[in-house]
């Protein structure tokens, strides 16, 4: 689930009755998990969002827009994650060994 932040005032959304608080758990029966699985899914005219308001009451909402229009959804910014693969683990390792590089191009 993807919990809403903000509703931008005129949008798609505050005509939907959306607010901060509320989640988003799928879209088209994809399930949401952060901002990444949301923009792929929110393309096109016309999808199927499937909404837990923060009363509890599930709401399952058909948009129709114009493409370009914004449904006027925010989100908090996202938080950095743990891969199954230890990727931070990875990357710090990564940055790390770039960093004693560095120093020894400049010694050298």
């Amino acid at each position: 689930m993807l919990e809403i932040e903000a509703v931008i005032a005129g949008s798609i959304a505050e005509e939907l009755d959306l607010e901060a608080g509320d989640s988003v758990v799928s879209i088209n029966g994809e399930s949401i998990s952060d901002q990444i699985d949301y923009q792929l899914q929110v393309h096109g005219e016309e999808f199927v969002i499937d909404i837990v308001k923060k009363n509890g009451e599930v709401w399952e909402l058909d948009f129709e827009r114009d493409e370009d229009d914004p449904i006027g959804l925010e989100f908090a910014y996202p938080q950095p994650r743990q891969c199954s693969n230890n990727c931070q683990v990875v990357f710090s390792y990564i940055l790390r060994l770039y960093s004693v590089l560095n120093i020894m191009i400049m010694i050298i």
